[in-house]
């Protein structure tokens, strides 16, 4: 919204980000320090090992009943342990990530577009005079909005 007050485009960022791998054996200094952290590398670990010798829904079954019952993430797995499961069973490939995040790029696109729109015929309306109570029933936008225009 300050960008386009002033008359700027969209504001940019560039940002460095650090990734650290937090499977076990990397990273123990990072892990030791976060119960969480540490559960998930647990958990994942032990995915990992069970996947070696069993299907791969097996194992995650295995590694949810193992880490329950040693009071790893076992709060967090009690309650979410059917939406753990999906999430670890559902593998996107690429394609399939590109048209979900395509899709969201197309429903991010017409939001702003109808924004814009709404605001540029409210603008157009509040020039040619139209009072403000008209403006909000065709427009839908609130009477502070269309004071801000």
């Amino acid at each position: 919204m300050y960008a386009e007050a002033c008359g700027k485009g969209s504001p940019e960022l560039e940002l460095t980000v650090k990734v650290l791998n937090i499977n076990k054996g990397h990273n123990e200094e990072l892990a030791t320090k976060s119960e969480l952290l540490s559960g998930y590398e647990n958990f994942v670990s032990l995915i990992k090992s069970y996947s070696k010798t069993m299907s791969r829904d097996k194992a995650i079954d295995r590694a949810i009943e193992d880490c329950i019952r040693r009071d790893i993430l076992k709060d967090f797995l009690e309650e979410h342990s059917s939406e753990v499961r999906s999430m670890l069973l559902r593998d996107l490939t690429l394609k399939e990530w590109r048209a979900v995040d395509y899709k969201d790029g197309v429903d991010d696109g017409i939001a702003k577009g109808i924004t814009q729109g709404t605001s540029q015929v409210a603008k157009a309306m509040k020039v040619a005079g139209e009072t403000v109570s008209k403006i909000m029933d065709y427009t839908g936008l609130s009477r502070r909005e269309i004071a801000a225009l």
